[in-house]
């Protein structure tokens, strides 16, 4: 038996999937309409550092709003709903194991969020050419965003590994994120060790982090191994 078998067949079918194509595009066709926008909004500004700051901070909201509603969208009800169909059962009367289910869920559902993303890391380094933001900030932002992105799927995945209600996985998911999204960064400076994706995105400016660089990277890695815990935990539930 070969290793994860779920997520290679997962990788085979969504790479040749239409949808995943049409996915990409439309994630790169509305980036660039927005950051269009913001630029024709920030006419009236004199400085191109000015507008490129604008529209850095523009896109980067929107791609940070993007990565918050996929836990909802793809992962919450990922496993409830196989438990709800009564076929989980039947997948560990193989020779699967837990991991295998939730890593194979956990790539057939996010994987069109992860190729949505990629594609508009592009337009997001449009404000590079513009001025007002450095490379340091363009990737310390692009790795906040995909910490986020991977925090929030994984939270939703652990949810959905202890409901079966499609309502109470919806609903715990948000309450989980909200948590550690919202509440654990306004605690902040009571917790001396950050645990949320928040307190790496809104320390990625050059100012903030020269200040404080340790604070954006153990908010990285602290949140990468809280997602890598929310997936074990998971793998243990789940069977």
């Amino acid at each position: 038996m070969s290793f994860l078998p779920i997520v290679q067949r997962e990788l085979r079918v969504r790479g040749r999937a239409r949808a995943t194509f049409r996915g990409r595009m439309y994630a790169a066709l509305a980036a660039s309409l927005f950051a269009a926008l913001l630029l024709l909004g920030s006419e009236l500004t004199h400085s191109s550092r000015a507008v490129g700051g604008f529209m850095f901070s523009g896109l980067s909201w929107a791609v940070f709003l993007y990565c918050l509603l996929q836990g909802v969208r793809n992962t919450a009800d990922c496993l409830s709903e196989e438990k709800r169909a009564g076929t989980l059962g039947l997948l560990f009367l193989t020779d699967l194991r837990g991991y295998d289910v939730t890593l194979g869920k956990l790539i057939a559902t996010s994987l069109n969020s992860f190729y949505g993303l990629l594609a508009v890391v592009p337009p997001l380094a449009i404000p590079l050419v513009l001025g007002g933001v450095t490379l340091g900030e363009f990737w310390r932002m692009v790795l906040a965003v995909v910490v986020t992105l991977v925090f929030v799927l994984t939270a939703g995945l652990f949810v959905s590994s202890i409901s079966r209600d499609m309502r109470q996985a919806w609903s715990g998911t948000v309450a989980l994120t909200g948590l550690f999204m919202l509440v654990v960064p306004c605690l902040q400076f009571v917790i001396t060790f950050p645990v949320s994706p928040t307190c790496a995105f809104f320390s990625w400016q050059e100012s903030r982090y020269a200040a404080a660089g340790g604070l954006y990277w153990t908010a990285v890695w602290s949140s990468l191994a809280v997602s890598l815990g929310f997936v074990i935990a998971a793998s243990f539930i789940l069977p």
